[in-house]
């Protein structure tokens, strides 16, 4: 194994760590507990990918997704639902509001980094030999009157009257714009 490859191991064994606290305290209906483990957790575990440099993949951002659902769910458990006296239970509107607001910011940073991917240098693939390309040799093409029949009836010729009654129209179209 490489010195990478433990820093990944290690990150996913914090992660793993991290769950299972929080499965713990959410099944002890400790909600409090819980919202702590993951608040925490997260923190710890972006602060060791950055100290130990570990590389930031698009995993990163499906695990910040999935811990912001949980973060979701132990918040709404905790504030968003009130047992009543007669053993019911009613939403409550504050905490379902905060345990909503909470879902969005901590889902998108993960959204972030699950769409958005760093720019790879190109890659260039070696050269390969190239087939040789052979010349044709060059031939005279033939006069266009040689060629085509009836090339030589049209006539091209410069008249400048024409030329000037074509321009005297267009600027007088012009002025009466």
């Amino acid at each position: 194994m490489t010195q990478n490859d433990l820093k990944n191991n290690f990150s996913y064994f914090i992660l793993f760590l991290i769950v299972l606290a929080f499965v713990l305290s959410f099944l002890a209906e400790n909600y409090i507990m819980a919202i702590l483990f993951i608040v925490g957790g997260i923190t710890f575990w972006m602060l060791y990918l950055n100290l130990a440099k570990v590389q930031i993949h698009r995993q990163t951002g499906a695990f910040l997704i999935i811990f912001g659902v949980l973060l979701f769910s132990a918040v709404f458990m905790a504030y968003g639902i009130e047992q009543d006296i007669w053993g019911g239970y009613r939403l409550n509107s504050d905490g379902v509001i905060l345990s909503l607001i909470i879902l969005f910011f901590a889902v998108m940073p993960g959204l972030i980094f699950y769409y958005i991917r760093r720019p790879q240098p190109p890659t260039v693939p070696p050269p390969a030999a190239l087939p040789a390309i052979e010349k044709a040799p060059l031939t005279e093409v033939p006069l266009p009157s040689e060629e085509y029949p009836g090339f030589e009836d049209y006539e091209y010729y410069y008249d400048p009257e024409i030329a000037a009654a074509y321009y005297e129209d267009y600027e007088e179209e012009e002025e009466e714009e």
